[in-house]
């Protein structure tokens, strides 16, 4: 009982954080030409692979999304009151993620560094869930446009549009600090086989 208490509190924490995540880069939209989602893809890459294990990877996903839908209900964004579009294309994305952190852990299994070692697989697992969700809520979006007879933009052409602008800046934060973040926490909360790095690597 004590451990599915625990484990509800913890995911409402991270729907919370994930939410409160979401409209800090709503406002820091409103001084841009573009909206940005810089700090909500690195919490959701934080808690993707903060208690390395495959379930918390897999809502963190989950609710990136569901907090994308409360916000469209909010402030009335059309095409995100579509769970199909907001919800449902970042559902993968944590699963995806996580695969790959582990794949690429298999990969290094030799390497004796553990921090280089987890830095280097966060990283590239961040950089293959940032890439999902772009193209599975970009697909989603012009599927759903398509199929309400809108104009649309195809979706290699909607990358190239926002690429500097968005999708470039994000993948650079996302990438480079969730690695450091996700240790940090692991260590200071003793979650996960880094809590102990510092012994490790004396």
């Amino acid at each position: 009982m004590k451990k599915s208490t625990y484990k509800l509190a913890l995911y409402g924490i991270m729907l919370a954080v994930i939410f409160v995540a979401m409209m800090l880069d709503k406002l820091l939209s409103l001084g841009l030409p573009t909206s940005t989602a810089v700090f909500v893809l690195l919490i959701v890459f934080c808690f993707c692979f903060i208690r390395n294990e495959w379930q918390t990877a897999f809502f963190s996903g989950l609710f990136f999304g569901i907090a994308s839908f409360i916000k469209a209900l909010a402030f009335g964004e059309v095409y995100n009151l579509n769970p199909l579009v907001s919800v449902l294309p970042r559902m993968a994305v944590g699963i995806v993620a996580f695969a790959v952190y582990k794949l690429v852990l298999l990969m290094q299994k030799n390497y004796s560094n553990l921090y280089i070692k987890q830095t280097v697989a966060i990283s590239i697992g961040t950089f293959f869930g940032l890439v999902t969700n772009t193209l599975l809520y970009l697909t989603a979006l012009n599927l759903y446009q398509k199929a309400l007879g809108e104009e649309f933009t195809a979706l290699f052409e909607t990358i190239r549009i926002v690429l500097y602008t968005n999708i470039l800046p994000e993948y650079l934060v996302a990438i480079l600090l969730t690695p450091h973040a996700v240790l940090g926490c692991r260590r200071a909360m003793h979650w996960g086989i880094e809590a102990k790095l510092k012994e490790i690597e004396q």
